[in-house]
């Protein structure tokens, strides 16, 4: 049985792709920072998925499911916090200030 070539890269040749931060990578903020390698991550990922699927690499395969696993799992708790939102913050600012305002109002007949 022979076994899986090698010699194919695992990604194409993407570093021509990837863009220059805007600044110089000491003049960024911690953010600034975060920002562009979350970009790059995006990026790299999206190509690793795009891939065509081959069933004799393994290892690409392999690295194919973990991403898309890993993307489906933070979907599905972004969405069910959204859904959960709500209801965790109570009601709106303007439920507030009605509640609160009734209860202050002066009564009828009082000055």
């Amino acid at each position: 049985m022979p076994m899986a070539s090698r010699s194919k890269p695992a990604l194409p040749a993407a570093a021509a792709k990837t863009a220059a931060p805007a600044k110089p990578w000491a003049d960024m903020s911690k953010g600034e920072r975060m920002s562009h390698n979350a970009n790059l991550a995006l990026n790299f990922t999206r190509q690793l998925l795009e891939l065509p699927f081959d069933p004799e690499n393994l290892k690409l395969l392999g690295h194919q499911k973990d991403a898309a696993l890993t993307i489906i799992s933070q979907q599905i708790r972004i969405e069910a916090e959204r859904l959960r939102e709500p209801r965790a913050r109570g009601p709106s600012v303007r439920e507030f200030y009605e509640h609160y305002s009734d209860a202050t109002a002066p009564e009828e007949g009082e000055p």
